[in-house]
């Protein structure tokens, strides 16, 4: 994987904190304006060209589209700037800010998990499936 710009603005957790995860009915956070409105754009610029020759694409608001980030990672055709972002949220990291956020969720919901699995949860290693060796 490539070098990344391990800059905080790149993360989607960035504006993020720990007290705005609500544990009810589920484990969940909303972030308004995650990223700023300039790297938004940005970003947008170098979505995947079958996307934005998609006729519904402007018209998409939170619209899931699957692409496996074992497929992302190995085509260059992507933007630097939008890979960089793409693996900066598959990588360690990124994990962490997770399990930061999420700790007292994960404590709630699984208070088994770490005896189960024999490490604590930020000890996970987490990587791209079928690109590196990971724990889970």
């Amino acid at each position: 994987m490539e070098t990344l710009d391990s800059s905080p603005s790149f993360s989607l957790l960035n504006k993020a904190s720990a007290k705005q995860v609500v544990l009810k009915p589920f484990p969940y956070l909303v972030i308004e304006d995650a990223l700023e409105e300039s790297l938004y754009r940005q970003i947008e610029e170098g979505y995947p060209d079958f996307l934005k020759e998609n006729p519904a694409f402007k018209k998409w608001n939170n619209k899931r589209v699957q692409i496996y980030g074992s497929d992302f990672v190995k085509n260059s055709k992507h933007s630097t700037l939008l890979r960089s972002f793409v693996n900066y949220h598959l990588s360690q990291k990124f994990y962490l800010e997770v399990c930061e956020l999420f700790s007292e969720a994960i404590s709630q919901y699984y208070p088994e998990l770490e005896k189960k699995i024999g490490k604590k949860i930020e000890d996970i290693k987490v990587a791209v499936r079928t690109l590196e060796a990971t724990d889970v």
